[in-house]
């Protein structure tokens, strides 16, 4: 289980990362919120 939770938040820490180091890029999520919005 310590595990899953470590890969969980190094996930998100990289995914962080990548928005912080590439504002430019789309990520799937901000492009639903677009199309419903």
């Amino acid at each position: 289980m310590n595990n899953v939770i470590f890969l969980g938040l190094l996930g998100v820490f990289f995914y962080i990362q990548a928005v912080s180091l590439f504002p430019d890029l789309h990520f799937p999520e901000e492009e639903v919120e677009h199309v419903i919005s």
